[in-house]
């Protein structure tokens, strides 16, 4: 039992920092956004990244009362009430994120779901862990940390050998450079994620 509560404690440490950074990786266009709630997403940011997650929170609602649409201001709330450790917050706010999502919506929306599986998961609600988990490992194939989370979410399920389908995945898309082969392979995806699950065991 040590070592998962160690494990646990470590992922709640990391939760903040990834959440954050998702939005970032994955910039999802705000058609709604003014430069009020720019400003104060920027502030709010600012605020996340040093630590001070109480003035992050009042500044991404800052942001939200600017433009209730600012995509990028409710993901970072939501991840910095997820890097407090308040679920109960955080999980309703990518829940309405992901609502209108479907799996035509592509990678754009996938870091969406990715942390909304990733909040279940270290919450404890592995069965909507999975479910999130897997639709942004669909929405977006070739996103490591997804394949990551969603085997260890089936790893604490007891389907251990689902879980290493999952982490011998993850583990392929951290070594290989799989997007350039998907961009020269003329955007098939397939054979990508084929060799990514047959990759041998490190």
């Amino acid at each position: 039992m040590k070592p998962r509560k160690i494990l646990k404690k470590i992922s709640v440490l990391g939760a903040g920092m990834l959440l954050l950074a998702c939005a970032d990786v994955a910039r999802q266009t705000d058609t709604h956004q003014g430069p009020d709630a720019d400003s104060a997403y920027n502030q709010g940011r600012a605020h996340h990244l040093a630590g001070r997650y109480d003035e992050a929170v009042q500044a991404y609602r800052a942001a939200l009362a600017a433009d209730p649409l600012h995509v990028r201001a409710r993901n970072a709330l939501a991840a910095a009430f997820a890097r407090q450790g308040d679920y109960a917050q955080a999980i309703p706010i990518w829940r309405a994120l992901t609502a209108d999502a479907t799996l035509s919506s592509g990678p754009a929306n996938a870091y969406l779901f990715a942390n909304l599986g990733y909040a279940y998961l270290l919450g404890g609600d592995y069965q909507q862990a999975v479910v999130a988990l897997e639709k942004a490992c669909l929405l977006d194939p070739l996103n490591h940390r997804a394949w990551q989370n969603l085997g260890e979410t089936l790893r604490r399920l007891g389907q251990d050998e689902r879980a290493d389908m999952m982490f011998r995945q993850a583990s392929a898309l951290r070594e290989h450079d799989f997007r350039s082969d998907y961009a020269a392979a003329g955007g098939s995806a397939v054979a990508a994620i084929q060799v990514a699950v047959e990759a041998p065991r490190p």
